[in-house]
């Protein structure tokens, strides 16, 4: 799972916000100058653009890199503080994904716009823990490396943010908030899944998405048993100035218990004073998100449908033809893509709090749902 860590706006007026994660420290307000340039090839005076240029077959003309790259990376470690932080996660993403994009969009000598161009990357390891042992697990999922870096406490696989014995653990949403920050949190999954319930909620089970799935699978945090309810309660009572994903169908369960027992979880989050749109129109005509009106964007029942058409990867060994990605029919004009969403979150939030800076998760989610099914489109 690859992530990216952006600081996005000037270097003024900062609050310091430091959260240590199993391997690493994220100062939320001071990561660093500005990085690239807008054409995303300089930095500091340097050219940092990742194309292989010349004749492949020739001494040096593969090469990605020219000159000295001291300047590029010392801009991007600069300590001046950052207003704001931009969590971006590539879901399933590692090394050999990017690759195989690289390869088929862009060529061998090409580079992914953004992601070839940062001057500086690095990697930290997201094993989970045993529940029983409490040693090490290798085979991690989302729900225990969400649950790591968002409060920096190992835990087991299924957890989302409670530690081994089911404690609830601070996530970096959570602190932002604390700390004046306007907060957004944007997926191409349903919001309930695990990556962005990481930072909003604190369950046992991950499927506890709505009052029906945690009385069967994690009743001590069932509402009705005094608990802080479901992954989409807990979800409305975090109110996050900006919250865009799938996941509708869940509002649709009914409440159990407190002030908006027997309601849906729609009427409650309309209650709650939520702003709700369900399309990319919708969303495209929202100027302003913020505690008063936050803003809840559903654009589908369950996951986001992906822009691609579903294709299978052709086992080791087997002779097919070459396939070119089709573009997936349910993907329609009422569904907004991840760079849409992902801008409307940073134009909503960069308005919020009279400008004090904001923390935004992104999580493209569509690529760990078709790694599962062996789909390389």
């Amino acid at each position: 799972m690859l992530f990216t860590l952006a600081c996005w706006g000037d270097r003024m007026r900062t609050t310091p916000l430091v959260v240590a994660t199993a391997a690493l420290t994220l100062t939320l307000a001071g990561c660093g100058a500005p990085g690239p340039g807008v054409d995303g090839k300089t930095a500091a005076g340097v050219r940092i653009d990742r194309t292989g240029a010349g004749r492949l077959a020739e001494n040096g003309g593969a090469r990605r890199l020219t000159g000295d790259q001291t300047g590029a990376i010392a801009d991007s470690i600069q300590r001046a503080g950052a207003r704001n932080v931009i969590l971006i996660i590539g879901d399933g993403a590692a090394n050999q994904e990017y690759t195989m994009a690289r390869n088929y969009q862009w060529g061998a000598a090409g580079r992914i716009p953004g992601v070839d161009d940062l001057p500086l990357t690095g990697e930290y390891t997201t094993y989970s823990l045993d529940k029983t042992t409490g040693k090490p697990d290798y085979t991690t999922d989302s729900a225990a490396a969400g649950s790591a870096w968002s409060t920096g406490t190992k835990t087991y696989n299924g957890a989302i943010s409670v530690d081994l014995e089911g404690r609830p653990q601070r996530t970096i949403l959570e602190l932002a908030k604390a700390n004046g920050l306007a907060t957004g949190n944007v997926t191409t999954a349903e919001l309930q899944d695990a990556t962005p319930a990481v930072q909003v909620a604190h369950v046992t089970h991950r499927k506890c998405y709505g009052p029906a799935e945690t009385a069967q699978k994690c009743p001590a945090n069932a509402a009705e048993n005094g608990g802080a309810g479901s992954i989409t309660e807990q979800l409305l009572a975090a109110r996050a100035d900006v919250t865009l994903g799938g996941g509708w169908g869940t509002f649709a369960q009914t409440a159990t218990a407190g002030r908006y027992r027997d309601r849906t979880l729609a009427a409650q989050a309309k209650e709650r004073g939520y702003r709700i749109v369900r399309s990319a129109q919708e969303l495209r005509a929202v100027t302003a998100a913020d505690q008063d009106e936050p803003l809840l964007g559903l654009f589908a029942d369950g996951n986001l449908p992906r822009i691609w058409d579903k294709a299978t990867a052709t086992p080791h060994g087997a002779v097919a033809p070459a396939l070119r990605c089709a573009p997936n029919p349910r993907f329609t004009a009422q569904t907004p893509k991840l760079g849409d969403m992902t801008r409307s979150a940073i134009g909503l939030l960069g308005a919020a709090r009279d400008g004090k800076g904001f923390f935004l998760q992104v999580e493209s989610a569509s690529i760990d749902k078709a790694a599962h099914e062996a789909d390389p489109c």
